[in-house]
This record gives structure tokens, sequence and C-alpha cells, in this order.
């Protein structure tokens, strides 16, 4: 009740594969058509698991860097390594 949209989460990366997890966004059941939904900037960095998922904004990474990586995954697949 109360759904139109929901929330998809990716975890275990620290493994050979990856969890990805669809949530229930409550609240959104009564919205018009598709709008943004503004969300606070938060910067918080957790470097293990703290026992809950977020779905705060935060700073864009710097679009070099995300260009660095983007090209050593593409690389990792070509050469059939799959390791960045």
């Amino acid at each position: 009740e109360d759904v139109s949209r929901c929330g998809m989460f990716f975890e275990g990366f620290g493994v050979d594969h990856l969890h990805s997890k669809l949530f229930p966004m409550h609240g959104t059941g009564d919205l018009e058509g598709w709008r943004n939904i503004e969300s606070s900037n938060n910067n918080q960095f957790f470097p293990t698991y703290p026992g809950f998922l977020s779905s705060n904004d935060s700073n864009r990474a710097n679009d070099d860097d995300l260009s660095k990586l983007a090209e050593s995954i593409r690389a990792s697949y070509q050469d059939g390594n799959h390791k960045v």
C-alpha cells in the first residue's frame, strides 16, 4: 500500500558476486506521474556494513576518476580477467 516506486540496492562487493535487492518506497503511492523526489546530501561513509542500507544522495565522484574506473572495467572484460 502507498507504494508506487521501489529502490534498488546492490551489495556484496567484496566477493565474486553481488546481491541486488528491491525495497518498496512507502509514501509514494499518491504521486501523479513521475517527479524527482528531493533527498538530502549526506556524505556519511561506513568502511564496514553498519547493519542498514541508506538511499541518501552524496557528492558526485570526479569525472576523471569515473572515466578511469570505467576504462578499467572495460579493459578487464576485454582481456577476460574480470578483476578491477
